[in-house]
């Protein structure tokens, strides 16, 4: 004897219900996969992250070396001129005394020679 209305009626529905069943857990498998991609691209985003966070850190202080180092520079340098001008007003000054020097010496010589 074949199926009743209810029974054939009855066994659609537990069909059409199994295929919605398999498409869900289709559906689940696949944002499962997705998740765990998700989760794999996250962890290199952060490691990316890490390694940015590093490379600035790094360059920030090499900057702040670099700038130590090119203070440290201009001061020498600056010392340097300073001390330039110092030796070039002291050769200034020995410039402009020299002829008094020569007129003293001058002086002296007639003065010695007279005395004698």
């Amino acid at each position: 004897m074949g199926m009743s209305n209810k029974e054939c009626f009855r066994e659609e529905q537990l069909q059409g219900q199994s295929r919605k069943i398999a498409e869900l857990e289709a559906r689940a498998d696949y944002k499962d996969k997705r998740i765990d991609e998700i989760k794999e691209e996250m962890h290199e985003l952060k490691e990316s992250i890490e390694s940015l966070d590093k490379s600035i850190t790094n360059f920030i202080l090499k900057s702040v070396k670099d700038d130590n180092d090119l203070k440290e520079y201009i001061n020498k340098l600056e010392n340097r001129v300073t001390s330039l001008e110092s030796r070039q007003d002291t050769i200034y000054k020995l410039l402009v005394a020299v002829p008094a020097i020569v007129s003293l010496v001058g002086i002296l010589v007639v003065a010695v020679q007279f005395t004698h």
